[in-house]
């Protein structure tokens, strides 16, 4: 199991707790300040890439750019999370 960042375990478990997909602004606003939102950016992809979250980009725009991108949680992100926490707590 790779172990997970606080900041990674945050990301995470904001996105399990609300269940629902999540623009990047709406987990800048649920960190607030703790983070730089280069850094949230960077913690996104990484997530992305280790098959914690995925992404779904919205519809496009009047100028046919893509609005957003919409992350999740996955299973393999769930279990992971919990994981953690539970090897954590044994400390």
């Amino acid at each position: 199991m790779q172990d997970l960042s606080i900041q990674e375990m945050l990301i995470l478990q904001i996105l399990n707790e609300d269940g629902a997909r999540m623009s990047r602004l709406d987990v800048i606003a649920k960190l607030g300040n703790s983070l730089k939102k280069s850094t949230i950016d960077f913690l996104l992809r990484n997530l992305v890439k280790r098959g914690y979250i995925v992404y779904r980009r919205a519809e496009r725009d009047d100028l046919g750019r893509f609005s957003r991108r919409f992350y999740w949680i996955t299973d393999q992100g769930v279990s992971t999370l919990v994981n953690q926490l539970l090897a954590e707590m044994d400390l």
